[in-house]
C-alpha cells in the first residue's frame, strides 16, 4: 500500500468516492439531457427545414402559374382595354343615330305637310278647273 492511502481515513476515502460517482452520475445526467435537449433541437430544425423546403416548392409552382398564364392575363387586359374603346366608339354611334332619327322623323313630317299642301293645291286646282269647265257649259 501507498503512503498516501495508508494515511487517508477510509470514511474519507469512501466519502470521496461517492462524491467522485455522484460527480461521475450527475455528468453523465447532463450529458445525456443536453444531448437529448440538441437532439430535440435538431429534430426541430430539420422539421422547419422540411417545411421551408415545401413552401419553396410552393413558391415555384406559384411562379410557374403565373408565369404561364400571364400571355392569358396580358390578352384578357388587352380586350377589356379594347371593350371600353368599343363601348366608347359604339356610344358615338348611337347619339349619332339618335340625331340622324330626329332629322328623318322631322323630314317625314315636312314631307308629309309638303304633300298635304300639294294635294290641296292640286285638288284645289282640279276643283276650280272642273267648276270653270262645269262653267262653261253651263
Amino acid at each position: 500500500m501507498n503512503a498516501l492511502q495508508c494515511s487517508v481515513n477510509p470514511n474519507v476515502s469512501s466519502s470521496v468516492k461517492g462524491l467522485q460517482q455522484q460527480l461521475h452520475t450527475d455528468m453523465d445526467m447532463t450529458i445525456h439531457d443536453d444531448s437529448k435537449l440538441l437532439e430535440e433541437h435538431t429534430e426541430k430544425m430539420n422539421y422547419i427545414k422540411e417545411e421551408l423546403a415545401e413552401m419553396k416548392g410552393m413558391f415555384e409552382e406559384m411562379d410557374f402559374l403565373v408565369d404561364s398564364q400571364q400571355p392569358e392575363v396580358e390578352k384578357l387586359s388587352y380586350s377589356v382595354l379594347n371593350i371600353k374603346d368599343n363601348a366608347m366608339e359604339g356610344m358615338k354611334h348611337l347619339n349619332k343615330a339618335a340625331a340622324y332619327a330626329v332629322t328623318a322623323r322631322r323630314n317625314r313630317c315636312l314631307l308629309l305637310l309638303f304633300l298635304l299642301v300639294v294635294s290641296f293645291v292640286m285638288g284645289a286646282f282640279i276643283w276650280t278647273m272642273n267648276k270653270r269647265h262645269d262653267g262653261g257649259k253651263n
